[in-house]
């Protein structure tokens, strides 16, 4: 299990893992992959490295999820010109950057993640500790990313868009992006679909890749997955939305089959 060690021995006491607990421990991986920042920064005549977690969004429906999950953390609005602006999940104390240091460590995924990570850990690692922490190199695990884990889902809620091409009969589309990180895009594609999607660069960008998917079945693969996977963030609103031009789509399409409808008719009733 991948965090086996972390729910016996670094849990916080209130914190009672539930049936699904992994499964959002994953959810967050994926979104903290996307949106999570790790800040190591050593102030002025300061000895050791002051170490931060932070995740910034407009949206604090997320960052409570975030929070309920985690069971730590402290959530800040941030005021710009007197007006509400955005706001933060901050991890800043020592012993729960310890505890999410235990829940990333071998978990992650993107490249230039995992390299602000390593720098993150070495440079906490000189701190005097609240226990020890095994250090392990992170590698890029990229077995994570799978249709059987929440990491996708967390990193929908982070980097993808449901929308709808107007100038081409109302076609609903998925986009996911990503930069400097090619590999992932096209990981993505693959446990989507081989043949379902395509993944191009970005117009305007140096190493941007974005992978689109528009195909009616490749699109029924994610609404199944994202059934047992929810999106937890203000985006599940436009996804509901969005499930709900598929089907109307697929009515339109006699060719497609009885099987695709029924499945997608149960997913917009069991929608709350």
């Amino acid at each position: 299990m991948k965090f086996e060690k972390y729910i016996n021995n670094h849990l916080p006491e209130h914190i009672k893992p539930y049936e699904n607990y992994e499964n959002d421990l994953e959810w967050f991986l994926g979104f903290a992959e996307g949106d999570g920042h790790w800040s190591a920064t050593l102030p002025k005549n300061a000895i050791y490295h002051r170490h931060s977690f932070i995740i910034t969004q407009k949206d604090p429906q997320v960052l409570f999820a975030v929070k309920s999950i985690l069971g730590f953390g402290t959530i800040k609005p941030v005021i710009v010109r007197g007006e509400l602006s955005h706001y933060r999940y901050v991890i800043s104390d020592k012993i729960n950057i310890e505890r999410i240091i235990h829940i990333c460590n071998g978990n992650l995924v993107l490249n230039k993640v995992n390299t602000r990570f390593k720098l993150f850990v070495e440079t906490f690692n000189e701190r005097p500790k609240t226990s020890i922490i095994e250090y392990i190199q992170p590698d890029k695990n990229e077995k994570f990313v799978t249709l059987q884990n929440g990491w996708f889902s967390g990193f929908i809620d982070a980097e993808a868009c449901f929308n709808v091409e107007k100038n081409r009969d109302n076609r609903p589309r998925f986009v996911v992006g990503q930069s400097h990180e090619k590999y992932i895009i096209n990981q993505l594609k693959e446990i989507l679909s081989p043949n379902g999607g395509s993944v191009h660069l970005r117009s305007g960008a140096n190493d941007h890749y974005v992978l689109q998917v528009s195909a009616l079945e490749t699109l029924e693969i994610l609404a199944i997955y994202l059934e047992d996977y929810p999106l937890k963030s203000e985006k599940s609103i436009g996804y509901k939305r969005w499930l709900k031009v598929i089907y109307r789509t697929l009515e339109n399409k006699p060719r497609q089959s009885i099987r695709s409808l029924i499945r997608l008719e149960r997913l917009i009733k069991n929608i709350k």
